[in-house]
């Protein structure tokens, strides 16, 4: 492929990847650059879970079910309980509901109504679910995809039913089949999230923000309730016959993150900060089967100082024709991986402890300077964003160079290695065919062009997805795979479609769990009081 051809790629074919398709949130840039561990402040970055009895108590009520958490996940279900004619509270931590889900663009649906009446081609549920269980190496569960598929026709028409309202559009949002199906305004926050907590407060539920739940109340080996803070910040005890996590998993959490083994001292955690793993705590501090290291992320590569929709970090994190390197100066991945599945971006690199990005000028100038790089404020291009994190370095990991070996000084990488590795991969792009690890022809442009540009590529996370083990019927298990009396977890604290990578070819599935499985959780809860 020829430089100047460079220039002609457009950002589907360059960054097909940059879209998280599976969960219908905002592209790749959401992801980059919000803070790194190093400097974090945020007060919840470690989930607190206090497990002793408060001395006083301001208030304790009685209620069916309390719900901690009201994102997707936790209206969904606030809405069921009051269709079924449950007493039911709901606890959110924030200062109002929505959570992950304010910016989710839409939701999952095979066959729905709306499918119908565009004339879209039937779709096979078998194939959807084949899909995903061969994606995921059949580690996740089929049965939560059989039921997930099975129901997401009905669900969406109960959605519209309660006032949810959708934009029309409906696609493949860059992935294999047409089931994103917008919501009103492209995002949860204006087409979901209103009518729902509306919906729930004309059922009778009780919803409280600023009321962070703080421990599970286990006797006998039952989940009884939840003891809570109010809005002024005293202790209140909830009674419940049930109680529903739906906390928004552990995104902000160190201790749970580091587990999974991300570089804590390198990672950029972008989701929000509310999500600090406390539902997946407190089903721990009771017995919970601990899924951590199952749980998936969505996740990609970032480069630290960029801004959280950063246009100079989709073009550059994603790989395509450039040359990812690890500490010994050589390749080990295709570097266009993320043409089908943005997630396994970084995943690669977690084995190599640190990973490098390699650019000579000519790939660079193309990346950035190849279509229109307005930021979504319209101030900022990818280019000036860019030129400042260099010129900057706030995290010593963007650097220019006229020669390899002292851009290779720059991050201790091994001159020597990154040389040689330089030379092959150079012949196999004048020979067209990559012999390492088959990259696509067409990514295959000779690094030759000094100055020459690295930046190194830190994991970047918004949302960490799973953690508890759950059955069908969202009841929380423990470590013999028991249920735990009283406990369900819903949304991203208890998820059984994914395991390990987050498949995200079929598009906006994980919204769609967290509508299904609230559902599942409260018609469970009502048939067995």
């Amino acid at each position: 492929m020829a430089k100047n051809d460079l220039m002609s790629l457009d950002r589907r074919s360059f960054l097909k990847g940059s879209v998280v398709a599976g969960f219908g949130v905002a592209a790749a840039g959401m992801m980059t650059a919000c803070g790194s561990n190093a400097t974090s402040d945020t007060p919840t970055d470690k989930a607190a879970v206090d497990t002793g009895i408060p001395e006083s108590l301001a208030e304790t009520v009685d209620c069916d079910v309390v719900i901690l958490g009201g994102g997707i996940a936790g209206l969904a279900a606030a809405v069921q309980a009051g269709e079924n004619g449950l007493d039911a509270i709901l606890l959110e931590a924030a200062g109002d509901v929505g959570g992950n889900g304010t910016g989710v663009e839409g939701i999952f649906g095979c066959n729905t109504s709306a499918q119908q009446e565009q004339g879209i081609a039937k779709l096979h549920p078998g194939e959807i679910i084949r899909h995903e269980l061969e994606t995921s190496l059949h580690l996740s569960d089929g049965v939560a995809w059989y039921d997930l598929v099975s129901a997401s026709a009905e669900n969406y028409d109960w959605l519209v039913a309660n006032g949810v309202t959708f934009n029309g559009v409906i696609n493949d949002y860059g992935g294999l089949f047409d089931t994103m199906h917008w919501f009103e305004g492209g995002m949860a926050g204006v087409g979901y999230v209103p009518a729902m907590k509306d919906k729930a407060l004309s059922y009778g539920v009780d919803i409280r923000v600023n009321a962070p739940a703080r421990s599970l109340i286990y006797t006998d080996n039952k989940v009884t309730g939840v003891y809570a803070k109010n809005k002024d910040g005293d202790d209140i005890q909830v009674n419940a016959k049930a109680v529903v996590l739906a906390t928004g998993g552990f995104g902000y959490n160190d201790d749970l993150l580091g587990r999974w083994g991300f570089n804590m001292e390198r990672l950029i955690k972008c989701g929000n900060p509310m999500n600090n793993g406390d539902g997946i705590n407190m089903g721990l501090a009771v017995g919970a089967k601990d899924c951590v290291a199952d749980a998936c992320f969505l996740l990609a590569p970032g480069i630290a100082g960029l801004g959280a929709k950063s246009q100079a970090s989709s073009k550059l994190c994603f790989g395509g024709p450039f040359m990812w390197v690890n500490k010994d100066g050589n390749r080990f991945v295709n570097e266009d991986l993320g043409g089908e599945n943005m997630m396994m971006t970084y995943i690669p690199s977690l084995e190599q402890g640190e990973t490098f990005c390699l650019a000579d000028s000519a790939i660079l100038n193309a990346a950035l300077d190849g279509e229109a790089n307005a930021t979504a404020s319209g101030d900022v291009d990818a280019r000036t964003e860019f030129e400042e994190v260099l010129a900057t370095n706030p995290a010593d990991n963007v650097y220019q160079a006229d020669t390899l070996e002292e851009l290779a000084g720059k991050f201790g990488i091994d001159p020597v290695g990154l040389a040689d590795a330089v030379k092959r991969y150079n012949a196999s792009c004048d020979q067209g065919e990559d012999e390492e690890f088959a990259k696509t022809s067409e990514m295959m442009v000779p690094i030759t062009e000094p100055p020459y540009y690295m930046w190194r590529l830190d994991p970047s996370v918004m949302v960490a997805i799973g953690g508890l083990g759950t059955n069908r019927n969202m009841q929380v298990l423990n470590e013999d795979g028991a249920p735990i009396d009283g406990l369900y977890a819903i949304g991203t604290d208890g998820v059984r479609l994914y395991r390990k990578v987050y498949p995200i070819q079929i598009a906006a599935t994980c919204c769609g769990n967290n509508v299904n499985s609230g559902r599942i959780a409260i018609n469970n809860i009502t048939a067995n009081l």
